[in-house]
């Protein structure tokens, strides 16, 4: 889930815009993400995801640290777009609902 998540991340951060793998997989190296994350979120953005179906039943650690991915993929431009805050917002919400 954790590597869906990073790539629905990346897809609100993009817009409307194709996301161009070659531009994209060094900004996410420069993040310190791992090949194996990586590849897993190449694999995912070639299919929509529904944030809601990827943080039901999250546990509150993974929520955390895709947060924190999340934020810093939203400020790879040094902007948060409506899309961006939502995923942010969610997962931030998933941590409460989960932290119990």
């Amino acid at each position: 889930k954790y590597q869906r998540i990073l790539a629905y991340a990346i897809q609100m951060s993009h817009g409307d815009r194709n996301i161009d793998w070659l531009i994209v997989s060094p900004q996410l190296e420069a993040l310190g993400l791992e090949e194996a994350t990586l590849l897993g979120i190449k694999s995912a953005l070639k299919v929509p995801q529904s944030i809601d179906r990827l943080v039901k039943d999250l546990d509150a650690d993974v929520a955390a640290i895709a947060l924190s991915q999340a934020a810093s993929i939203a400020l790879l431009d040094r902007q948060i777009n409506s899309g961006e805050y939502q995923v942010m917002q969610t997962l931030l919400d998933a941590m409460a609902d989960n932290c119990n």
